[in-house]
C-alpha cells in the first residue's frame, strides 16, 4: 500500500486545529449575528468601552441598521465623567456611522459620521474631555501614544472618521467670557456642513501638507431670540496643517460675503460680552471687629498655567455687508460692502477675541437699481474702523469718512462726495457733502432702531444751478433756471415718506418756462370739465408762464397725508405770479409718493391773477432748521 504524503498522514494536532478554527469562525459569526440582530446591545458595549477609555458616557434611545455598512443611533447624548456636570454636552436627533468593509483593514477609519440636528456645548465638551483625560491617566488604562491627543475632541474625531457631516446643527458658545450665558451658532442650516478630516498619517511629509476646511450657513443668533441673527459668516475657508495645529497655528482664514446685522441685539450682545470681561469691583472692607485668634491659613492654590495663544497667520474678510435690523423687522441693507485683511493675529482664548479692523470699500463702482442710486469713483483707500465690542463707554463703533467722485440718484449727480457713518445703540448717524451743479450741498441723516426703522434727514444746497436737476425730474416740459439756495427735511419710516418740508429760494432771479403749454393743459384733472372756469384760469396762468423771467422767487413744498401743498411765489418785470397747489389723498401703505390708481388725489389750485404792479416783498418763510 503506498504511503500517504506527510501532510495527509494523521497528526494528533490536526483535529484540534480544525476544531479551533471552526470555533473562531463560529465566534465571529455569533458576534456578527448579535450585532445585526441587536444593534442597540452592541452599541451599548461600544459605549462602555468608550467610557472605560476616556470617561465619556454615550446614551441613546434606539439603534438600527440602515444598510450592511451603516448604523444609525437615535436620540443620542454624551456626558463627561464629572458628577458635578451631569448635563449632556452633546445631543443629536440621529447619528449615522458609515464604513467600507473592504477598506477598513487598511484605512483603519470609518468613512462618515452624519449628525442630524446636533447641539454641541463647546465649553462643557472641552471640560468633559479634559476631565476624561485625567481619569484615564488615574486609571492608567491608556497606552502611551504620541500619535493622538485624547484631550482634543477634534483630534479624536480625525483619527476615527474620514468625513463629518452636520445637518441643522447648533453650537453653543458657552466659553466666550466667564459667567456669560451661551450664544447659539447655527451650522449646516440651509446646506449641510461637511468636513474632510484629511490624512491621519503622522509622517513629516503629511504633517506639513495644507488641509482645507470649508463651511457655509454658519450664523450667530441673539441669545434671547434664535430667529434674529447677529452675524452671518457666509462662506468660510480655513487652511491649516496638522503640524501647525500642534503648534496652535492656523495658516489662513477667509470669510466671504458675511453680514453683520446692526441693531439693538448686536449692541446688547456687545454690552454683555464687555460686562463679563470687566474685572469685578471689590466689595468695601467692613470695619474691624474683635475676633478670636485666627485658624491657620492654608497655602494659596497654585496659579493656573498661562493659556497658550493661538496664532492666525493670515485673515481675509471679503464683501462684508452691513444690514440694519431691529425687533424682527426686515433688514435694510446699507449700499456698501467692505474688505479687510490682517496678519499674525494672536488669540489666547475666546473671551479675548475682538473684531477690530479697518474695513475698506470692496469695489470702485457700485450700482443699486432698486434705489436708483449709483456710486462711482469710490476711494478704496478710504474706509471705516469697526470695533466690537466697544473699548469704552464713549467709543463709537463705526465712524470715518467715505469718499467718492460721484453719487447720483435717478441721474441727478453730485461730485466729490463725502459721507460719514457712525453707529451706536440708538441708531445710525452721519453727515454728507459734495459739489452740486456749480454749488455745494451738505446734510445729515439719522436712522433709529425703533419699530419700522424711523429716519430723519436734512439736505442743504447753496449756489447751485437749478436747470439740470429740474429737467431730470420734470422732463423737457418744465424749465426753471437760476441759482438756488434750498433746504429739504424728511421724516420717514423705511421707504415710506411720512412728511417732507422744503424751501427753494432764487435770490438772484431766474427764468420759468413751460414750452409745451398746450400739452401740460391736457394733463389737468378731468373732473374740472372742459369749459370750467377753474380750467380757464389755470390755462391763462400757464400761458403767462410760457416764458417768464423773474427777479425774486420762492418755492415752498409740504408733503404729508392727507394734505400736501406746493407754493410758487415769483416777482418779475411782468408782475407777480403766486401759485398754490393743494393735493389731498387718503392714507396709503404704498411706500413713497406713489398713489393707489383706484383713488386719485383731489387737487385744488389757488392762483393770483398776473399783475404788473410794483413787486412787493415775498412773504417770509419758515427758516431752515439748524444743521446738527
Amino acid at each position: 500500500m503506498p504511503r500517504l504524503p506527510a501532510l495527509l498522514r494523521p497528526h494528533p494536532w490536526l483535529g484540534g486545529g480544525a476544531l479551533a478554527g471552526l470555533g473562531l469562525l463560529g465566534l465571529l459569526f455569533g458576534i456578527l449575528l448579535v450585532a445585526s440582530l441587536f444593534p442597540g446591545f452592541t452599541m451599548r458595549q461600544v459605549a462602555r468601552l468608550l467610557h472605560s477609555l476616556n470617561g465619556q458616557t454615550l446614551a441613546f434611545s434606539g439603534a438600527r441598521w440602515d444598510s450592511s455598512s451603516s448604523l444609525a443611533l437615535l436620540d443620542v447624548t454624551m456626558t463627561g465623567p464629572d458628577p458635578a456636570a451631569p448635563d449632556p454636552y452633546f445631543r443629536a436627533k440621529r447619528v449615522e456611522i458609515v464604513w467600507n468593509w473592504a477598506k477598513l483593514p487598511t484605512v483603519r477609519r470609518l468613512r462618515l459620521i452624519e449628525l442630524e440636528e446636533p447641539e454641541i456645548t463647546v465649553g462643557k465638551m472641552a471640560a468633559a474631555f479634559a476631565a476624561g483625560h485625567k481619569e484615564t491617566e488615574r486609571k492608567a488604562v491608556a497606552e502611551a501614544d504620541d500619535d493622538k491627543d485624547d484631550t482634543n475632541p477634534i483630534e479624536i474625531i480625525r483619527h476615527i472618521f474620514y468625513k463629518v457631516r452636520i445637518i441643522r446643527g447648533t453650537v453653543w458658545l458657552d466659553n466666550l467670557a466667564p459667567g456669560m450665558e451661551a450664544i447659539p451658532l447655527s451650522i449646516g442650516g440651509s446646506t449641510p456642513l461637511e468636513w474632510n478630516t484629511g490624512s491621519v498619517s503622522r509622517a513629516a511629509a503629511k504633517e506639513n501638507e495644507t488641509q482645507v476646511a470649508v463651511a457655509n450657513g454658519v450664523r450667530l443668533y441673539a441669545r434671547d431670540d434664535q430667529l434674529s441673527p447677529v452675524l452671518d459668516l457666509g462662506h468660510i475657508e480655513i487652511h491649516f496643517t496638522w503640524a501647525g495645529l500642534a503648534r496652535q497655528e492656523i495658516e489662513y482664514l477667509s470669510i466671504s460675503d458675511p453680514t453683520i446685522y446692526i441693531g439693538p441685539r448686536l449692541f446688547a450682545f456687545a454690552d454683555e460680552f464687555k460686562a463679563h470681561l470687566a474685572p469685578a469691583t471689590p466689595a468695601p472692607t467692613p470695619a474691624p471687629t474683635p475676633t478670636p485668634a485666627p485658624a491657620p491659613v492654608p497655602a494659596p492654590a497654585a496659579a493656573d498655567a498661562p493659556v497658550k495663544e493661538w496664532v492666525l497667520k493670515d485673515f481675509g474678510l471679503f464683501h462684508l455687508h452691513l444690514t440694519i435690523t431691529a425687533f424682527g423687522e426686515p433688514g435694510l441693507a446699507l449700499p456698501l460692502s467692505f474688505n479687510s485683511t490682517s496678519q499674525n493675529l494672536s488669540i489666547s482664548q475666546l473671551s479675548h477675541l475682538q473684531f477690530k479692523n479697518r474695513l475698506v470699500i470692496s469695489a470702485p463702482e457700485l450700482d443699486f437699481p432698486a434705489y436708483g442710486v449709483k456710486l462711482s469713483g469710490l476711494d478704496q483707500s478710504s474706509g471705516v474702523e469697526f470695533n466690537l465690542p466697544p473699548q469704552d463707554s464713549t467709543a463709537r463703533n463705526l465712524v470715518e469718512t467715505i469718499k467718492m467722485k460721484e453719487a447720483s440718484w435717478k441721474e441727478i449727480a453730485a461730485q466729490d462726495v463725502w459721507a460719514t457713518v457712525t453707529f451706536n445703540r440708538e441708531g445710525i448717524f452721519g453727515k454728507i457733502g459734495g459739489k452740486f451743479y456749480d454749488g455745494y450741498l451738505d446734510g445729515f441723516y439719522r436712522v433709529g432702531f425703533g419699530d419700522g426703522f424711523p429716519w430723519h434727514a436734512g439736505l442743504y444746497m447753496s449756489g447751485s444751478q437749478a436747470q439740470v436737476p429740474v429737467r431730470k425730474v420734470a422732463g423737457e416740459h418744465f424749465d426753471l433756471s437760476g441759482k438756488v439756495n434750498a433746504h429739504v427735511v424728511v421724516d420717514a419710516r423705511a421707504r415710506e415718506i411720512l412728511t417732507c418740508e422744503g424751501e427753494l429760494k432764487f435770490p438772484s432771479g431766474g427764468r420759468l418756462a413751460i414750452p409745451s403749454v398746450a400739452e401740460v393743459a391736457t394733463r389737468l384733472p378731468e373732473s374740472w370739465g372742459p369749459y370750467s372756469a377753474q380750467r380757464q384760469i389755470v390755462a391763462r396762468v400757464l400761458e403767462s408762464f410760457e416764458n417768464y423771467p423773474f427777479d425774486l422767487g420762492t418755492v415752498l413744498l409740504h408733503y404729508g397725508v392727507p394734505t400736501s401743498t406746493a407754493e410758487l411765489h415769483l416777482e418779475g418785470p411782468a408782475g407777480k405770479r403766486n401759485f398754490v397747489l393743494n393735493w389731498k389723498q387718503e392714507n396709503q401703505t404704498t411706500p413713497g409718493f406713489s398713489l393707489p390708481e383706484q383713488k386719485p388725489p383731489q387737487i385744488s389750485v389757488q392762483i393770483d391773477k398776473p399783475t404788473t404792479s410794483t413787486p412787493s416783498p415775498i412773504p417770509p418763510s419758515t427758516p431752515p432748521p439748524k444743521k446738527p
